[in-house]
């Protein structure tokens, strides 16, 4: 999988009926993150992981990501923008039930 590159990319994946709508997306557009919907996401992404995702896709994109985790020292005192994004995660859980 060579010409897919997923280490800057986070997926959200998930089934309801109401639709993602703009509001929603712009708390991780808030954060930094370029958001992605399905019919925006590349065609080899979604291929390669048809098979664990559901019916909504959101690709959220920052090419710093990966750099976070690198420089994450204490397992206990995660870097703010790892404790946002977690945060944001929740509410967009929250809100779209």
């Amino acid at each position: 999988m060579s010409n897919v590159i997923f280490d800057c990319s986070q997926f959200l994946s998930f089934s309801f009926t109401d639709g993602i709508y703009k509001h929603e997306v712009e708390r991780f557009e808030r954060l930094g993150m370029k958001v992605l919907l399905k019919e925006e996401i590349s065609k080899k992404k979604l291929n390669y992981l048809r098979s664990v995702l559901q019916e909504e896709v959101l690709e959220l994109f920052n090419q710093e990501f990966i750099g976070l985790f690198e420089d994450w020292k204490e397992e206990g005192n995660p870097p703010i923008e790892l404790y946002n994004l977690k945060e944001e995660l929740s509410e967009f859980q929250r809100s779209s039930r």
